[in-house]
C-alpha cells in the first residue's frame, strides 16, 4: 500500500489551522491542492514549541511534487519572524474515517415504539406502589371488617406470607419497646417523687427543730 500522507513539522507558533491551510495551498499548485484530501494541524505546546501539519494526497505523484514545494519553505508566523518547514513522509499513514451520517439520527421523537414507552414511564411515575406496612395495615383491615361483619368463612383469621409475618413481628417489638419506655419513665417519674417528698419531709422536720413553721404551713413549735 502506497505511503501518502505527509507529515510537516516547523509551523509558526500561535497559527491557526484556517491560517496554515491558506498558506499551504498558496504554496501548492492547484492540481496538487485539489489532490489534498486530508489536512490537520496540531498546534504547538509546552512540549513541542512549534506545530505540525498532517497531508494526505491522493496520489504518490501528487504527495512528491508537493513535497519538493513545502521542504525548506520559510512560513512567516505575522511576526516578523520566518520558520523553515520540514516536510517528510509520516510515520503512522492512517488518517482518520469520514463520519457516516445515519438518516436516522434526530428522529427517534417520531418512532411509535419510543412515544409508546414513555407513555408508559408517564403512567409509572403516576402509579403509587404501596409500601408493605400498608399492605399489611389493609391486610389487616379488611380481616377485621369481614369478621365484624361475619362474613364468609375464615374471613377472621389473617393472611400469612413471610412478608407480612415478619412486619407483624417487628410491629409487635416496636409496640413492646414503647410500652417498656412508657413503664420506665413512669417509674423513673414515681421516684422522683418519693425523692423530692423525703427531701420535703427532712426540710420540714429540720425547720420544726430550730422552731420555725415548716413549708406545709404547720404551727412553729413553742
Amino acid at each position: 500500500k502506497q505511503r501518502l500522507k505527509l507529515w510537516v513539522r516547523n509551523i509558526p507558533p500561535g497559527i491557526s489551522e484556517e491560517e496554515a491551510r491558506e498558506t499551504i495551498l498558496s504554496i501548492l499548485t492547484p492540481d496538487n491542492a485539489s489532490s489534498l484530501d486530508y489536512f490537520r494541524l496540531s498546534p504547538a505546546s509546552k512540549r513541542i514549541p512549534t506545530g505540525t501539519l498532517y497531508l494526505h494526497f491522493k496520489s504518490m505523484e501528487k504527495l512528491v511534487s508537493s513535497h519538493s514545494k513545502l521542504e525548506g519553505f520559510r512560513m512567516p508566523d505575522g511576526k516578523g519572524l520566518e520558520f523553515r518547514l520540514i516536510s517528510e513522509l509520516s510515520p503512522f499513514q492512517k488518517i482518520p474515517k469520514k463520519r457516516v451520517i445515519d438518516r436516522r439520527e434526530g428522529t427517534i421523537g417520531k418512532d411509535a415504539d419510543f412515544i409508546a414507552f414513555q407513555q408508559r414511564l408517564e403512567e409509572q411515575k403516576e402509579f403509587k406502589r404501596e409500601s408493605a406496612e400498608q399492605q399489611l395495615e389493609k391486610k389487616e383491615a379488611e380481616a377485621r371488617k369481614l369478621a365484624e361483619e361475619g362474613g364468609a368463612e375464615g374471613g377472621s383469621e389473617c393472611v400469612h406470607t413471610p412478608l407480612l409475618d415478619y412486619l407483624r413481628e417487628k410491629r409487635e417489638k416496636e409496640r413492646n419497646q414503647k410500652d417498656r419506655r412508657r413503664e420506665e419513665e413512669k417509674e423513673r417519674r414515681r421516684k422522683m417523687e418519693e425523692r423530692q417528698a423525703r427531701k420535703q419531709a427532712e426540710i420540714d422536720a429540720y425547720q420544726k427543730s430550730r422552731g420555725q413553721a415548716p413549708r406545709g404551713g404547720g404551727a412553729a413549735a413553742a
